[in-house]
């Protein structure tokens, strides 16, 4: 899951947020590349954050269990988000 959030520095108002997602396959087939578009508007003096998290899933012995773990680039800025 990739995310983008932006906002005003001076108000940070919201200008807005989109997410995208891509399936990955847990096994040892090469991944080809992604262009991800991300409409949010950056009018001057904004800020723009970017965060990915990864989530993957796991069987054992036929039984089910999730695996979450996260990325985060950015700021510290909440952006109103």
């Amino acid at each position: 899951m990739i995310s983008v959030a932006g906002c005003l520095l001076k108000t940070g108002e919201p200008s807005g947020n989109e997410t995208h997602t891509i399936d990955i396959l847990y096994n040892d087939i090469p991944v080809a590349a992604h262009v991800l578009e991300f409409h949010v508007d950056t009018p001057q003096q904004s800020l723009l954050v970017a965060a990915a998290r990864l989530i993957y899933k796991r069987f054992e012995y036929n039984t089910g269990g999730d695996e979450k773990g996260g990325v985060y680039a950015g700021r510290g800025d909440t952006c109103g988000v």
